[in-house]
């Protein structure tokens, strides 16, 4: 009994203090992550419930000089989805990072047609008061290569701190 009772008063803890946002855009900057040493992001919440939110991100490099040295430059594109309790989020998402490279390979030993297809997901927590302000999240962003037969993951985690507006 007390069990089931715990579980409904979360239930309704959780109904009472969801809310919408009503700044629907967001630009952060994120150490690692997706971009592995850093991007600069733009969030869009296409969906706006008050317990779910759905938004699509796009982003791109920041760290300049160490990406035209190694010659990869990142744009990773994302849907998110998180689930609300007021200012803190569950943030779930799953996309793609495009990958800008010179006419070297980036590997000696690579093949110079090889095209890498990097897939990304991310799992963390996110601040975002619904009625605007600052955004801060962290969170879990593996990285693997869909031509790799091994699908080796790459351990990746980011910080972001940003605006919504």
């Amino acid at each position: 009994m007390k069990a089931l009772f715990l579980l409904f008063s979360l239930m309704v803890s959780y109904w009472i203090f969801s809310q919408e946002f009503d700044q629907l855009n967001s630009i952060q900057i994120e150490l690692g992550g997706h971009g592995v040493l850093g991007t600069v992001n733009y969030e869009r919440v296409i969906l706006n419930e008050s317990y779910l939110k759905i938004s699509a991100q796009a982003g791109a490099p920041f760290v300049f000089p160490f990406h035209a040295i190694i010659g990869v430059w990142p744009f990773p594109v994302l849907m998110n989805a998180m689930i609300s309790a007021g200012s803190v989020h569950l943030e779930f998402g799953y996309g793609k990072v495009l990958l800008a490279m010179h006419d070297t390979p980036v590997f000696p030993d690579s093949d110079p047609n090889w095209t890498p297809k990097i897939r990304t997901a991310r799992i963390g927590l996110r601040y975002q008061d619904p009625g605007g302000g600052i955004v801060l999240r962290l969170g879990y962003t593996p990285l693997w290569d869909e031509n790799d037969p091994e699908r080796q993951v790459f351990n990746s985690f980011g910080f972001s701190v940003g605006a919504s507006f």
